[in-house]
């Protein structure tokens, strides 16, 4: 069981989870988990009034409601280092499926033959339905004893359905931050090309789908100083057009114009007990930009916004 609790200015938001499972070794390389039962109860007990009538008859508005998810799901960790060799070429392959609802769904329409129309509560609460699935892949590749290049590709979605219209806001995907796509803050980069123009943008850009790959040459400069160039593409995408943000939806024939690029340079000091990390990254490609606008330096000139500094703990993967 575990217990969260996040505080922010537009919101308080609390998690209370359960979960029973169970996990195995397939080899010395491979683990696997599975986790028949999983209950997270979501409580948003405050939403400012600026905040709430910011989302009001938006879709964003279902996100921010008290829900239970019922959740099965099967993961795996692949990792094909080899015990007492440190320095040698790696590659780490996490995995996760998961489904939320289906058993309370068919209960409620099948069996107790509740009306179509209504939104379906367990313990006076609405349960969510999904279906949701990811990958997350990275390959460290060394070149000399301390220098190396590491890989990283993200692949997400998540569909909604049934007893619900949006995915559950946890289960959402998000981009830009310290471990995302750099040259952006945290959820505000997409969906897509989305771009608000209003006083909506309140960087918490969120949705179902998630594509993410990264670049990144380490190399030891002198004593505990680490520096890095690394370049970053991405963005996220809603499944289904939502109202005020219809260039946010994957279309897989244009998918690849809404990419955004980010590069940059790092500075890491390994202090060996913890990792202080500092990125400083600059937009190269900004698909909220109007098409020939969108390359910084190509074909526009840079702004205050297209450069950001991240601060963190540990390498970002």
């Amino acid at each position: 069981g575990s217990y969260s609790y996040q505080q922010r200015p537009d919101y308080t938001r609390t998690i209370s989870s359960l979960t029973f499972g169970y996990q195995w070794n397939g080899n010395k390389n491979l683990k696997h988990f599975i986790n028949p039962i999983e209950l997270n109860y979501v409580q948003i007990p405050f939403i400012s009034w600026r905040f709430k009538s910011l989302i009001r008859n938006t879709f964003l508005e279902n996100s921010y409601v008290n829900h239970m998810e019922t959740i099965t799901s099967y993961g795996f960790y692949f990792n094909d280092s080899k015990v007492g060799r440190k320095k040698q070429n790696t590659i780490n392959i996490r995995g996760r499926i998961e489904t939320s609802g289906n058993l309370l769904y068919t209960y409620f329409k099948n069996i107790k033959k509740s009306p179509d129309s209504i939104t379906y509560n367990l313990f006076n609460v609405p349960f969510s339905q999904f279906i949701k699935a990811e990958v997350d892949l990275r390959y460290y590749k060394f070149i000399t004893k301390e220098t190396k290049l590491v890989y990283r590709f993200f692949g997400g979605v998540g569909y909604p359905y049934g007893n619900s219209e949006v995915l559950p806001f946890n289960k959402q995907y998000f981009s830009g931050g310290a471990s995302g796509i750099r040259a952006w803050a945290v959820r505000s980069l997409g969906p897509g090309s989305f771009s608000d123009t209003t006083d909506r943008n309140i960087y918490n850009q969120t949705a179902d789908i998630k594509i993410e790959g990264n670049l990144e040459y380490r190399f030891k400069l002198f004593w505990v100083i680490e520096p890095a160039l690394y370049i970053d593409a991405g963005n996220i995408w809603d499944i289904n057009k939502k109202t005020g943000r219809e260039n946010g939806v994957f279309k897989t024939e244009k998918f690849y114009e809404d990419i955004a690029i980010g590069y940059g340079i790092g500075l890491r000091f390994n202090f060996s007990f913890f990792i202080f990390r500092a990125d400083f990254s600059a937009k190269g490609k900004d698909p909220a930009e109007s098409i020939g606008n969108r390359w910084l330096f190509i074909q526009r000139k840079p702004v205050r916004d297209d450069f950001t500094i991240n601060i963190g703990i540990g390498y970002p993967f």
